[in-house]
């Protein structure tokens, strides 16, 4: 009886280590409290997220804060979706503008979940705050749409982080064909399938981009997030029987399946949207839990967003 409960005791108390011992563990060695006790290895449970802490915010160097077993988007359930969400945090509200959080969002996204080739986070900015090189990109995507001059409330979909499985997709300034879109009208919208489908799920009202052109974002305000889901992007379709995702050669080379997004509006109607493209077969009622992570990415930019703190300056020239 009495070699049971200290058996029970010692388990309580190597229960109650702190992170960077959990950490430890992780990394193949034994780790100690500070009592000096030393915990026999066992098998780890799936699906548990490990806490981040003040050394180490992000848990494993391999970009990984969860254990091994996790290691696709269908493994988390509401409480370890959440504690990843939460380990994004620190490093989001320490975030100088929305770009640099937005960043750090999809890197955790790309780097974290083995199955995600691409996230990324874009907002609804209007014209007239474009840094120059995004502004260029839409002057000359504009002219295709036969809008010589484009107002300077002319709201624009514009890509403030993203990361994936190549190189060209981790900075932002790398895109070829998607650093920002203008919404110059409901039928130029339509005539792009991913972004109709992901702008309407949304819950924007695409006639309002004809009606009063900067200001169909009003209906996401209001704590209210969207979910955008495409189940498979070798097949789904539209109601004009067009591809969601019609980027076949993209879909085809990097084995992607369901492609789902998430976005709301701030209290002053600038609307976050994040974009993740999968490996896996997610159902709508999986991606519905996702939508945690776009509210905490516009509760800790809310302050660079009022003060319109959107962009990082460009690195310095090598």
């Amino acid at each position: 009886m009495k070699h049971s409960r200290r058996s029970s005791r010692i388990q309580r108390m190597a229960g109650s280590l702190p992170s960077r011992a959990l950490h430890t563990k992780r990394c193949g060695k034994v780790a100690t409290g500070t009592s000096g006790i030393r915990r026999a290895s066992r098998p780890s449970p799936p699906a548990k997220v490990i806490a981040p802490n003040d050394d180490d915010p992000f848990g494993d160097t391999d970009g990984r804060c969860y254990e091994r077993g996790v290691e696709e988007l269908a493994a988390f359930d509401a409480k370890t979706w959440s504690a990843f969400v939460d380990a994004m945090r620190p490093g989001v509200a320490a975030s100088k503008t929305v770009e640099d959080g937005a960043q750090i969002v999809c890197e955790r996204l790309s780097t974290g979940v083995r199955n995600v080739a691409l996230a990324r986070i874009y907002a609804i900015v209007p014209y007239h705050e474009l840094p120059a090189d995004i502004r260029v990109f839409v002057d000359r995507l504009a002219a295709t749409a036969g809008v010589p001059e484009l107002a300077p409330t002319t709201p624009v979909l514009t890509l403030l982080g993203t990361h994936g499985a190549k190189s060209d997709w981790c900075d932002r300034r790398r895109s070829t064909g998607h650093k920002g879109i203008p919404l110059v009208s409901a039928a130029f919208v339509e005539a792009i399938p991913m972004l109709s489908r992901l702008l309407k799920e949304l819950g924007v009202d695409l006639a309002w981009l004809d009606a009063a052109p900067g200001v169909f974002t009003r209906r996401l305000v209001g704590g209210f997030n969207g979910v955008f889901h495409a189940d498979d992007a070798r097949s789904a379709r539209d109601a004009s029987g067009r591809l969601v995702i019609p980027a076949t050669e993209f879909v085809a080379t990097e084995g992607i399946r369901t492609v789902f997004g998430m976005g709301g509006a701030n209290p002053d109607g600038t609307t976050l949207a994040c974009i993740v493209f999968t490996r896996e077969l997610l159902s709508r009622a999986a991606c519905d839990r996702f939508t945690s992570l776009i509210s905490m990415l516009k509760v800790e930019t809310f302050s660079s967003v009022l003060n319109r703190r959107l962009f990082s300056a460009p690195p310095p020239a090598q």
